[in-house]
């Protein structure tokens, strides 16, 4: 089958709806790679005192010449003095209920409809 970024939203939401923890983490297969004791991981999360939290990278993705979406690229890039200051999807935890109320309103935006 072909790829589309936008799948990670439905199987996360279906993931999700067949949890039965408190705290989910999603982690792209393919480049994610845990370097610490993964048992820290609720422990550190809890401590940051938030519902959800996403990875951040260098670059910004999908960097389209969309009105919209360079407005979202100039507000994350203000957002740090770190370079790495862009949203990646690649890596999130969170508690499953606000997860689930992110993903399910992440279905519903599409800015592009490339498929890799």
């Amino acid at each position: 089958k072909k790829w589309n970024n936008y799948y990670k939203f439905d199987l996360n939401v279906e993931f999700l709806n067949q949890s039965s923890k408190e705290f989910c983490m999603g982690c792209d297969s393919h480049d994610v790679l845990l370097i610490k004791n993964p048992k820290k991981i609720i422990e550190t999360f809890n401590n940051l005192n938030c519902d959800i939290l996403f990875n951040a990278e260098k670059f910004f993705y999908p960097d389209v010449k969309n009105p919209e979406i360079q407005k979202i690229k100039k507000f994350q890039f203000g957002l740090s003095d770190s370079p790495f200051k862009f949203l990646n999807s690649g890596a999130w935890i969170g508690k499953k209920e606000a997860a689930l109320r992110f993903f399910e309103e992440a279905k519903n935006y599409k800015i592009y409809e490339k498929q890799c």
